[in-house]
């Protein structure tokens, strides 16, 4: 039972943009939204010093595919599809997004949404790959959203739309166009009275491949001068649609009204075929040739529809368009974002800017002088033109994959994931966390990690061997420049030089279909050398100390030199720890046996390798390894703490250089032991099950041998824990013990409990972090921190202070496999 929320705020939220092409958009406010995971998240791009996300928004139960802010005078509202064929309609109330409406009918995966304020109704378009589009009418009833009839569906039979966007033709006619899979851009229309029905208009052809993407616009005032002969038949008012195919074009279409004399032969052969078609099954909208340009009639007002460019710029298919008044913004898989305008004087559509990265683009947006844009693996880069150049400015970054691990080096959050990368977080001056390097990019799923110092750190993959990581010149530079390192961290050169075994080495590179991270001196006078001349051409300059690395810097500017690797393991490694020492490194692999489940023990400082025998206690696979805390009654790295997924956990003691089993307690939970932690003190230690439970034990040390085997305190929780971390000191006055503890939903709850005679206080006061701030499924671990002494975390905080020596205000680092990591300040 928890006692209401405790006092935390949001100071991280990493997380990658989903890879799926209509996953980002920005409205006309400040704020961006995009997919990630199955969140949307927001992010004021707006400002070029808020480089991340602000908030996500939860209700989807699967992958985020789409987002779109809604056109026109109505309230604030974002529209969200997924893969599971779920929509939801956000509106915004007071500055703060609500999940107002969710729409349901799709049997696939929904693709893209669009959605139009029609004074109070909002029409919202859904397409999906079960082959349908649907139409919503939603009106606005006070502070709801309230569906006024049933939607309707437009069959595709064996294509499916991949785009979708509704724009107003004049006041009485909503049109609405489609890019398909059969290489045609649709065009539907209806009348613009609520209830109306959409019917089938110009199937447009032109396209070789399937059509990714759609966009209208409408011709303004200057529009036609402003482009010369490219744009001289405009007239105000017409609508110009673009669209963009796999074939990697963009073609441009002219819509006008067919009110003109040379307009008749296309008005009259509409209204011929109106009145042949069957009687009682006459379309709304019917459809003629006259020359180029095909005929749609709505009533009795005739549209000319004509193709009106091509616009040829990119290498590979092309997944967005977008317009910004007279320009227009498109992304391809060819790595590149191109800025599109009519030049006056050759009078053809040119490309004004060339901007991209490394990996293909998925989608691109322009606003004013911004232009951001997503790309494969979750990449989100913002650019912004000023005195006539294009500058690519920091943007969110974050894992696009389940987050495995977290810890503290430094500093700094170092988190691993399945997305198969490692990447370090730091806080900056002006108050925002920001990626500060990614040192390892592996070719394995990441599965775990722990800190040697702030300046190294081991890391185990979905592979036999546990690898050494020490930091090059260039990040502890830069850390030193944000003062994130203390005097004690400050030998960098002796840490550089037993990672490279040069003094020379600033960088590293991965070689090609490698997987070790290779120093790299970039001024190295090996010129000779192939091998090492090859890696430094491989090499990007890192940016210079206290400057936020951009995406390709982070790609491959900021990694890590391999310093070693430790072998021993039969099966994948699944866990690591670090002693407080800094000189043992104990590993564990998966095992469904005995024989595979021992521990293994690895000396970093003296190079004596592994241990001879590994430690053996558990049957199954080591989740979870942890060593002891130094406290006034033993010292630091005493025990050795391992859980196992055979519902145990062993105790392993220190003698001398080398670890016996202490204690082993059988069956200490119900169901698998996923995590552990120690207290403090190193009094008790905690674990976490997913039987809903936390149990305390005692350590032998302050118990005696007969209470070894007593009933631990336990601490229910409604559903599976799947992490625990106990707070690294006691808090004062009185002596009180933190815990935090994580569900599988996503829930995590911070506990306190005083100080008592016995080994294990038994009286735990809990409370939750809101949900706003939390995860949406299961949270793979949790680690505290500290928040600096005259930080902006600190800052923020209203706890008195009670002893100098011991923080209020501690950072709480979560990582999930909804793909986010989280930083919460928590006011203890």
């Amino acid at each position: 039972e928890h006692r209401g929320m405790i006092k935390a705020r949001s100071e991280l939220v990493a997380i990658a943009c989903n890879s799926t092409a209509h996953a980002l958009d920005w409205g006309t406010g400040r704020e961006a939204a995009y997919g990630a995971g199955n969140y949307v998240a927001l992010w004021p791009a707006a400002d070029e010093q808020a480089a991340g996300v602000v908030c996500t928004l939860a209700g989807h139960k699967a992958r985020v595919n789409c987002v779109r802010f809604a056109r026109g005078t109505g309230d604030a509202v974002l529209v969200s599809g997924d893969a599971d064929g779920a929509v939801r309609v956000w509106r915004q109330a007071d500055g703060t997004w609500q999940d107002a409406v969710a729409l349901e009918g799709h049997s696939g995966a929904v693709q893209a949404v669009d959605a139009l304020w029609l004074d109070d109704v909002l029409v919202v378009v859904t397409a999906a790959t079960d082959g349908t589009v649907r139409v919503h009418e939603l009106r606005s009833e006070s502070d709801a959203l309230e569906s006024t009839a049933t939607p309707q569906e437009i069959v595709l039979g064996t294509h499916t739309a991949l785009d979708a966007q509704l724009t107003r033709l004049d006041d009485s006619v909503l049109a609405l166009v489609l890019g398909t899979t059969d290489g045609r851009v649709r065009l539907f229309a209806r009348a613009g009275e609520a209830g109306s029905q959409f019917a089938a208009g110009p199937a447009l052809t032109g396209h070789a491949d399937w059509v990714t993407a759609v966009a209208w616009r409408r011709v303004e005032a200057g529009d036609s001068a402003a482009g010369g002969a490219a744009t001289a038949h405009w007239s105000v008012g017409d609508m110009v649609l673009a669209s963009a195919a796999q074939d990697g074009l963009v073609r441009l279409w002219h819509i006008r009204r067919a009110a003109g004399a040379g307009d008749d032969d296309a008005l009259v052969a509409a209204q011929a075929a109106l009145a042949a078609s069957a009687s009682g099954e006459t379309p709304g909208i019917v459809t003629g040739t006259a020359g180029a340009a095909q005929t749609l009639l709505v009533a009795d007002t005739a549209y000319a529809v004509a193709p009106d460019a091509v616009l040829a710029g990119h290498d590979a298919w092309v997944h967005s368009v977008a317009w910004d008044g007279a320009r227009l913004a498109t992304a391809s898989s060819d790595g590149t974002a191109l800025v599109w305008a009519a030049d006056a004087e050759a009078g053809v559509w040119t490309s004004a800017a060339r901007l991209g990265a490394a990996q293909g683009l998925l989608g691109a947006v322009l606003r004013g002088t911004v232009l951001v844009a997503h790309g494969a693996r979750g990449i989100v880069q913002r650019w912004h033109h000023a005195d006539g150049m294009w500058t690519e400015q920091p943007a969110p970054t974050g894992h696009c994959a389940a987050v495995r691990d977290v810890c503290w080096a430094g500093a700094c959050a170092l988190a691993v994931s399945a997305d198969q990368s490692a990447r370090l977080f730091a806080p900056w001056p002006c108050g925002n966390w920001r990626e500060l390097a990614r040192p390892q990019v592996h070719g394995y799923d990441m599965r775990a990690a722990a800190a040697v110092s702030p300046l190294a750190y081991v890391s185990a993959a979905d592979e036999k061997v546990v690898r050494v990581f020490h930091a090059p010149r260039h990040y502890a530079d830069a850390c030193q420049a944000l003062g994130l390192l203390k005097d004690s961290d400050s030998a960098t050169g002796s840490l550089a030089e037993s990672a490279t075994g040069s003094s020379a080495a600033a960088t590293a590179a991965l070689p090609v279909l490698g997987l070790s991270n290779k120093a790299v001196a970039l001024d190295t006078s090996a010129a000779d050398d192939p091998a090492r001349r090859s890696l430094a051409d491989a090499a990007v300059a890192p940016p210079p100390p206290g400057h936020v690395p951009l995406e390709a810097q982070l790609q491959r500017a900021t990694l890590w030199p391999e310093a070693d690797k430790l072998y021993g393991h039969a099966y994948d490694v699944y866990a690591v720890a670090v002693s407080h020492a800094g000189d043992l490194v104990a590993s564990a692999a998966r095992a469904t046996a005995t024989r595979f489940a021992g521990i293994r023990l690895h000396h970093l400082r003296d190079g004596s390798g592994e241990s001879p025998a590994p430690l053996a206690a558990h049957a199954l696979t080591v989740t979870r390894l942890r060593f002891s805390p130094p406290s006034p009654d033993a010292a630091g790295d005493r025990y050795l703490l391992s859980v196992s997924r055979d519902r145990s956990w062993a105790l392993f003691e220190r003698n001398g250089d080398a670890y016996a089993l202490a204690r082993h307690r059988r069956a200490a939970h119900a169901r698998i032991v996923w995590d552990a932690a120690w207290a403090p003190d190193a009094r008790f230690f905690a674990t976490a099950s997913r039987d809903r439970s936390v149990r305390l034990w005692p350590a032998p040390h302050v118990a005696a041998d007969a209470d070894a085997d007593a009933a631990p305190v336990t601490l229910a929780f409604p559903e599976s824990v799947t992490a625990v971390d106990l707070l690294p000191v006691l808090l004062c006055d009185p002596p009180r013990y933190v815990l935090a503890a994580a569900l599988e939903s996503g829930r995590v709850f911070v506990l306190c409990a005083e100080a008592s005679a016995g080994p294990v206080p038994t009286a735990w006061s809990p409370a939750e972090i809101p949900r706003n701030i939390s995860h949406t499924s299961a949270v793979n671990r949790l680690a505290w921190r500290a928040a600096p002494a005259g930080s902006a975390t600190t800052a923020g905080s209203d706890a008195p202070a009670e002893d100098p020596a011991v923080p209020r205000t501690w950072l709480l680092a979560s990582a999930s496999d909804d793909h986010s990591l989280r930083i919460t300040a928590v006011d203890l």
